[in-house]
């Protein structure tokens, strides 16, 4: 009886264990952003991958509230922000943060006056 005990509480353990696996959350890339310029109002499109569930994003510190976020899966995985150019922003990188990692665009966004 002892044994059978023993033996179902490690099966119990087992079962719990590899039910409680947490999902790793890859950090995310940038990889276009269009246009690359344009004034405060302007729509702009931002593709990459691992942006995550609710992501968040700004243009040189200026918080950027995203108007639509799409994630499309596939063999090619893609993420898709798209923003309106907020008033307040300068020109500089745009940011997007995931929820654990940031990335930073290579190139700047030029704001226009």
């Amino acid at each position: 009886m002892r044994l059978v005990k023993g033996f179902l509480f490690f099966i119990f353990s087992v079962a719990i264990t590899g039910c409680a696996t947490k999902y790793e959350i890859p950090e995310p890339t940038i990889t276009s952003i269009a246009p690359e310029s344009g004034p405060v109002g302007r729509t702009v499109t931002i593709n990459g991958t691992s942006f995550g569930d609710n992501p968040s994003a700004s243009i040189n510190g200026v918080t950027i509230f995203i108007s639509k976020y799409t994630r499309v899966g596939g063999n090619l995985p893609m993420d898709q922000i798209v923003f309106v150019v907020p008033g307040g922003a300068s020109s500089g990188r745009i940011t997007v943060f995931n929820g654990k990692y940031s990335v930073v665009s290579t190139k700047s966004f030029t704001v226009l006056p």
